[in-house]
C-alpha cells in the first residue's frame, strides 16, 4: 500500500510541475514563453555542438591521428579478408585430397572386382 501511494504522489507531483501557472484565458502567455525558451536553447545547442574551439596545432594531430587509425582499420580488414582466403583455399584443398584418397580406393577396389570376374576367383575387398 505503501508503494502505490508513494507512486500516487509522484505522479501528482508530476502533473503539478507540468501545468502551465496561468489560468486558461492567460495560458497563451506560458505557451508562447515555453516556445521561446524551447527556440533559444535549440539555436544555443546548434552552435554548440557545431563549433569546437581547438588550436591549429593540434587539430592536425588529430587528423593525422584520425588518418593512421583509419589506415590500420583497412589493414586490418584486409589481412582478415585474406587468411579467410587462405583458410578456405587449405579447407578446400583438403576437402580435394580426401576425395582423390578416396577415389583411388575405388579404383582400386574396381580393379580388384574386375580381376575377380576375368579369372573366376573371388576377391575380398577392404574399405577404407
Amino acid at each position: 500500500a505503501d508503494i502505490f501511494w508513494k507512486f500516487q504522489r509522484y505522479n501528482l507531483i508530476v502533473e503539478y510541475h507540468s501545468r502551465p501557472a496561468f489560468a486558461p484565458p492567460f495560458i497563451i502567455i506560458d505557451h508562447i514563453k515555453l516556445f521561446l525558451r524551447r527556440l533559444l536553447k535549440k539555436t544555443e545547442h546548434k552552435k554548440e555542438h557545431l563549433e569546437r574551439d581547438i588550436p591549429e596545432e593540434r587539430d592536425q594531430k588529430l587528423i593525422t591521428w584520425e588518418m593512421l587509425q583509419k589506415e590500420n582499420y583497412l589493414a586490418n580488414l584486409e589481412t582478415k579478408k585474406k587468411e579467410s582466403n587462405e583458410e578456405k583455399l587449405k579447407k578446400m584443398s583438403y576437402k580435394v585430397d580426401s576425395l582423390l584418397k578416396n577415389f583411388s580406393c575405388l579404383k582400386e577396389q574396381e580393379k580388384q572386382l574386375i580381376f575377380g570376374i576375368t579369372t573366376g576367383q573371388p576377391q575380398t575387398t577392404h574399405t577404407h
